[in-house]
């Protein structure tokens, strides 16, 4: 994936995941408290305020987790070798 869709969704795997996630909805005004469950993390967030469902909602695309961290934090996901 090159561009990240207007909207999006993303499912964590792992705890580190679940974490990112809630933090990155968190700081962009989620008000449901911590999330604990392994839900589709939907931005931008539904019906104004939800963003952990069991399901992607209508009109929005499930990216990888790989895809959230370069294309919505800007990190480098490439693995290099160091010599």
């Amino acid at each position: 994936m090159e561009k990240l869709p207007e909207k999006w969704c993303c499912v964590p795997s792992t705890v580190e995941e679940l974490i990112t996630l809630n933090e990155f909805i968190v700081s962009n005004g989620y008000r449901g408290g911590r999330l604990t469950r392994y839900y589709h993390i939907h931005f931008p967030f539904i019906d104004g305020g939800g963003s952990a469902y069991n399901y992607a909602g209508k009109g929005y695309t499930l990216i990888t987790f790989e895809d959230f961290k370069r294309l919505v934090l800007k990190e480098n996901t490439e693995n290099y070798e160091i010599y």
